[in-house]
């Protein structure tokens, strides 16, 4: 340490900022590991969990809420999808270890057994979150499809599954954001070796970001302490850009669907020829109660209760039909 503090009196050693630390692998020497190698994992992992959990768990949705019938084998499938939301990660990392590794023979240590495992774990949160998205999709839509001449494929494919997709994408987007963070599945399938090269592909041997934080932390280097909390600074960043893409992408596909159901095959002259007639029966059916009204003195009395202020209000109303003849409006 003194001569740390003679070298940095002397202006020899100065702080620049570790661009080795986002652009190179892992390594036993804590000025040149870097953390790319478990980002690129970690991306292969969630791309192949996204992949598997997404498609399974938006079909299971759609069968259970909108082509099952209500009986008892409906009550046992929803009852395990609920447990199953519980099950501590753990024994998804035990179901990988033991099928995917030990049955089915994919190789040890690889993103590809990793997305597998967070897909197992992602799978309960993404059918919640869809069938959730299902239900909030009013019951009209549904019966004006079949109303029109759709079949029921048709009606959920095409009208119901849009309009569920910004809360579906959201419990998804969730979901994958808190596997993003999971060490103890990585642990089991063998996700946390040492690993310098960067992977290039999901069969690449490879480390998770969770993981690579935890051998860092593990390690008796104290140069590495400063690898470990910059680790947790950019998981915790990455789990921020999730959250607001989740909530991002909900608001913009909410505002996209609700203009895709009015504008169909891009037709925006009759969806607007549509809209102008609507507001124009809506301004003669004003303008028909107004007159209604207006022909009514009683209707006013009764609904002000005072029969000063009744008379007044019509004198109000006189001088205003005067005032529009006057301008040559018919009132």
């Amino acid at each position: 340490l003194s001569v740390l503090d003679k070298l940095t009196s002397e202006g020899k050693v100065s702080s620049v900022f570790n661009f080795w630390f986002f652009t190179k692998g892992d390594s036993r020497d804590p000025e040149t590991a870097g953390i790319w190698g478990a980002v690129m994992g970690s991306l292969y992992a969630l791309i192949i969990c996204f992949s598997f959990a997404f498609p399974i768990g938006l079909l299971a949705s759609v069968y259970l809420e909108e082509f099952v019938k209500p009986g008892k084998v409906t009550d046992i499938i929803e009852v395990n999808i609920n447990n199953l939301a519980a099950v501590p990660s753990i024994v998804f990392g035990l179901l990988g270890l033991g099928m995917l590794i030990g049955v089915i023979g994919l190789p040890y240590q690889v993103p590809l057994v990793g997305g597998l495992v967070l897909g197992f774990m992602t799978l309960p949160t993404i059918i919640i979150a869809s069938r959730a998205s299902l239900r909030s999709v009013p019951p009209s839509i549904r019966e004006g499809a079949l109303a029109v001449g759709a079949t029921k494929m048709q009606t959920v494919f095409h009208h119901v599954i849009p309009l569920s997709l910004p809360g579906t994408l959201t419990g998804t987007i969730i979901g994958m954001a808190q596997a993003l963070g999971e060490t103890a599945p990585l642990l089991m399938i063998g996700m946390v070796a040492f690993v310098m090269e960067i992977p290039g592909g999901p069969l690449d041997p490879a480390t998770g970001l969770p993981s690579q934080i935890y051998l860092w932390s593990e390690s008796a280097e104290r140069g590495f302490l400063e690898k470990t909390s910059a680790g947790i600074m950019l998981l915790l960043l990455f789990l921020i850009i999730m959250n607001t893409a989740a909530v991002v992408i909900r608001r913009r596909l909410e505002v996209n669907m609700a203009i895709k159901v009015v504008v169909k095959n891009n037709n925006y002259e009759k969806a607007l020829s549509i809209f102008k007639r609507k507001v124009k029966e809506s301004n003669l059916m004003f303008e028909l109660r107004e007159r209604e009204f207006y022909k009514k003195p009683s209707a006013v009395k009764k609904e002000m209760k005072n029969k000063a202020k009744a008379r007044n209000y019509w004198k109000k109303v006189k001088l205003m039909e005067e005032d529009s003849r006057n301008r040559g409006r018919k009132f």
